[in-house]
């Protein structure tokens, strides 16, 4: 991004707001911003997509807790998302917390608003697949959903069939239509394209001057998923085998522990 900088090299590499850059990998909090790199326009955010990743992380943080815990059976994942659904109505009508009042931080550069929010589509996913075999994939449903969600819209019951409707809609699309073509050959593209994408899109629109959205997205959009393409093959897969095989070692460490079979 230095080639997009108002600034000298060196003021560019010495400022402080670089170095908090380089810290993204630690998620808590994100550094939008660049010095001097695309300034001046509506979003001078370098990478706005990633203000998602604190709260992603925020609820993974659930997930070895309820392991450790022995809570991913089905009907503590119901009872889990029962209590969560309890906790964001009581935090709603009692202690105001909204999209004005986000409360206090649950996490550094997580508000509660934000956790409980977004945490709602994260709890009804988790049931979801825990709940797979039970939830039917219907075309038909996703269109009475989407219905409802209109007929909702202004009511009391709005926002409980909103977070029902997206989160099914969601799953169905991404899983419940025929594909027309597949991508598994080439490698599994959606993080890096999520990651790439708006700092690309910048840098076309900065250094080609572009207005048109289909021009930006006909010139970004190769560009994108070469970078996807080379996150996944030299940074996503090889972390993926590497954590296979840490969790392949550390079952046979714990089996080789077990009494035999026989006793």
């Amino acid at each position: 991004m230095f080639f997009f900088t108002t600034l000298g090299f060196k003021e560019y590499v010495t400022s402080p707001i670089t170095f908090d850059h380089l810290l993204n990998f630690m998620v808590f909090p994100i550094q939008y911003n660049l010095p001097g790199v695309f300034e001046g326009g509506t979003y001078p955010h370098v990478n706005g997509s990633l203000w998602t990743l604190p709260i992603e992380c925020s609820l993974y943080i659930f997930l070895p807790i309820l392991v450790m815990f022995r809570l991913l059976t089905k009907r503590m994942a119901a009872l889990s998302l029962l209590v969560f659904i309890s906790i964001s109505i009581y935090s709603s009508l009692y202690l105001n917390i909204s999209d004005a009042n986000r409360g206090a931080f649950i996490f550094k550069a997580v508000q509660t608003w934000s956790l409980l929010h977004y945490g709602l589509f994260f709890f009804i996913g988790s049931f979801s697949y825990i709940y797979r075999k039970e939830i039917p994939l219907s075309g038909a449903l996703a269109i009475l959903l989407a219905i409802a969600m209109y007929i909702a819209k202004g009511t009391t019951s709005q926002a409980a069939v909103l977070y029902l409707t997206v989160s099914y809609i969601t799953i169905f699309i991404a899983i419940g239509i025929p594909q027309v073509f597949s991508l598994k050959k080439i490698g599994d593209l959606s993080y890096g394209t999520y990651i790439f994408a708006w700092p690309v899109q910048k840098a076309v629109i900065t250094a080609f001057t572009l207005t048109n959205p289909v021009a930006v997205v006909i010139f970004a959009l190769p560009l994108t998923l070469v970078l996807a393409y080379g996150s996944w093959k030299y940074v996503e897969r090889p972390m993926l085998n590497l954590k296979r095989k840490f969790v392949s070692r550390s079952s046979g460490a714990v089996g080789s522990d077990a009494p035999p079979a026989s006793f």
